[in-house]
């Protein structure tokens, strides 16, 4: 039996990026013989986790920054009796809320303690009380990294997102453009994010730059939403007005989702950033590149070095998003015919970069340091 058994700690199992990179590493964790478990708010991933028969702990974590567990003496006693029961030899936190408030528990109790910052969504500040209540830090993009090393004497470790290629791949999307009704000779963009904050700013940018490529250039284009959040609502209703002004339904919104293959393999496109991105890549897919940050573009080799520094313009981007510079990027991909060799290339690019086998054996060898 192995000595490392780890709690992994998020903010709540909604669908999100994080989320399915924690669920990635937990499975290769296990079939290497370390034990992992997680902790956090229940959320719309809380069906698959079951299927996947992880472990799982509902933790209700207060949607504040601080540290002082003990005035939440429900979730000390929760923390408590996951440590005994599961023999917890190191917490791992991956969300600002509930990390911060666990880091000053993990201290407590003299347990290793090791944060991964996935994204510059604190003020430094914040990041500096996080940096200073972990054992160790880790950044998942080189933009992260070099930020994280200007603001701290402590070095952070750079250990990227891994994706499976085994789970990411093209399958058959017969059945869902039939159910959707998505004519074959159509160009179809998937969007697929958190519908709250930048990005739904991005996805109503998205739907706006539709409109106007309908009634530039009357493009014969179908745009799937994926995702939930604070906006949702905002957005379904656009969707409606956009849909009632056309002869058929052209935006398709279809909620939050665990499982996205059948939705990159329908799509020719993708909008999106971070493990979108690395996702739709995996599936063959041309990706436009749009996060939290800005405008990178279309992905392609030549500015591949960019898209992996800056996490797909999550973490830095080289240019605000517009919506004329959008509906550029869209046209050229309705034109674009022969995209197959140049997505191919891409995908031994995510395989090389983002090789999840690598990353898991350097969280093994971090983790074995204590």
């Amino acid at each position: 039996m192995s000595t490392v058994r780890v709690l992994m700690i998020v903010d709540h199992i909604g669908t999100n990026g994080t989320i399915t990179h924690i669920l990635s590493i937990v499975r290769s964790l296990r079939t290497k013989g370390v034990s992992a478990v997680i902790a956090g708010k229940i959320g719309s991933m809380h069906d698959r986790i079951h299927e996947e028969r992880i472990p799982y702990y509902e933790i209700d974590f207060p949607d504040l920054f601080t540290n002082e567990i003990q005035k939440f003496p429900g979730i000390m006693e929760s923390l408590e009796r996951i440590i005994q029961k599961e023999k917890i030899t190191l917490i791992h936190g991956h969300q600002a809320y509930s990390s911060y408030l666990v880091s000053k528990f993990a201290q407590s109790y003299n347990i290793p303690y090791i944060y991964t910052v996935h994204g510059l969504y604190n003020t430094n500040d914040e990041l500096m009380k996080m940096i200073s209540q972990s054992d160790e830090v880790i950044a998942v993009s080189p933009y992260v990294y070099s930020h994280l090393n200007d603001l701290s004497s402590k070095k952070p470790i750079f250990i990227p997102n891994g994706i499976d290629l085994n789970e990411f791949k093209l399958v058959s999307s017969k059945e869902l453009r039939e159910q959707l009704k998505i004519p074959m000779e159509a160009i179809t963009i998937f969007y697929a994010s958190r519908l709250e904050w930048k990005k739904a700013k991005i996805c109503m940018m998205l739907l706006k730059s539709v409109m106007m490529l309908k009634r530039n250039v009357n493009m014969n284009i179908h745009i799937i939403i994926a995702g939930e959040g604070k906006r949702e609502k905002q957005i379904k209703d656009m969707a409606v007005i956009i849909n009632k002004k056309q002869p058929e339904n052209i935006i398709h919104f279809v909620g939050q989702q665990t499982y996205l293959n059948e939705y990159f393999s329908l799509a020719d496109c993708i909008i999106g950033t971070g493990r979108t991105a690395l996702e739709g890549l995996a599936c063959d897919k041309q990706v436009i590149a749009v996060g939290n940050k800005g405008y990178l573009g279309l992905v392609t080799e030549d500015n591949w070095e960019q898209a992996r520094y800056s996490h797909f313009g999550d973490h830095t981007a080289p240019n605000p998003l517009t919506e004329p510079i959008l509906m550029e990027d869209i046209k050229s991909q309705a034109e674009y015919h022969d995209s197959n060799k140049k997505t191919k290339s891409l995908r031994s690019l995510v395989l090389k970069d983002f090789n999840l086998e690598q990353t898991v054996n350097s969280l093994i060898k971090l983790y074995k340091k204590y």
